[in-house]
C-alpha cells in the first residue's frame, strides 16, 4: 500500500513555498500553505497506518508540514504588513495620479512617511 498523499503534500507544500516568496502570490501561498497542512496531515495519519513501510512517505510527509507551516507562516506575515501598509496609508491615492513619476514620488513619499 503506497503513500501517494505524501507525494500530493510535498508538491503542494514545495509550490507554496515558492508562492509565497513572491509579493504578488501572497494569498495564494497562503491557501496553498494551508491546503498542504492539511494534506500533510491526512498523509501522516495514513503513513502511520501503513506500518513500517511508510516510513520514507512518513519523513516526506513531515517535510510537506513543515515546508507548508512555513509558507503560511510567511504568507500570513506578508499579506498582514501588505494590508498594515495599505490601510495605513494614502498608497490608493497615490495610483490616481496622471504620470508614472509622480506614482513613484507618492509611493516613496507614503513609504517614507511609514517606516
Amino acid at each position: 500500500m503506497r503513500n501517494s498523499l505524501a507525494v500530493v503534500a510535498l508538491i503542494v507544500s514545495i509550490a507554496a513555498v515558492l508562492i509565497s516568496a513572491t509579493m504578488v502570490g501572497v494569498f495564494f501561498g497562503l491557501v496553498l500553505g494551508v491546503i498542504g497542512i492539511v494534506v500533510s496531515i491526512l498523509a501522516l495519519r495514513r503513513a502511520r497506518h501503513i506500518g513500517q513501510q511508510g516510513t520514507p512517505r512518513r519523513t516526506m510527509s513531515i517535510i510537506a508540514l513543515v515546508l507548508s507551516s512555513v509558507s503560511t507562516l510567511v504568507s500570513g506575515t506578508l499579506l498582514g504588513f501588505v494590508l498594515y501598509a495599505t490601510q495605513a496609508s494614502n498608497l490608493g491615492d497615490c495610483f490616481d495620479l496622471p504620470t508614472h513619476e509622480e506614482i513613484n514620488e507618492c509611493v516613496d513619499a507614503e513609504w517614507e512617511r511609514l517606516f
